[in-house]
């Protein structure tokens, strides 16, 4: 017998006769965990990655510029990737940061209204 709320497949009801069915737990009390559906950050994570991320590395580039002179193809290669590594391992920290911003102040006699 299993616990209730939890779905798992037998290897019989497999669509493909002997290979593994694919299994999932389904936690039994969805009405306990928080609402994210009026949680909506937009274009607010992106701004405040790429307003700080332009200025870092346009003061990152003057420097390399100033203190090294490197020739311009150090600068197509160096710049772009930093970009995209600063950006792409921010974002969704930063966007999490704002859901949960979100979630702590939204209005809860709102929400209630709404539930």
């Amino acid at each position: 017998m299993r616990p209730q709320g939890v779905y798992s497949r037998d290897e019989s009801e497999s669509e493909t006769p002997g290979l593994p069915s694919c299994r999932r737990a389904v936690l039994p009390l969805p009405a306990l965990w928080p609402s994210f559906a009026g949680s909506d950050t937009g274009d607010g994570p992106a701004f405040f990655i790429m307003m700080p991320l332009c200025i870092i590395t346009a003061v990152l580039a003057l420097l390399l510029e100033v203190f090294a002179t490197p020739p311009m193809w150090v600068h197509l290669v160096i710049w772009p990737v930093f970009i995209v590594l600063f950006a792409g391992f921010t974002l969704r920290p930063v966007k999490a940061a704002m859901v949960a911003l979100q979630y702590r102040f939204r209005d809860v006699e709102k929400a209630e209204d709404v539930v």
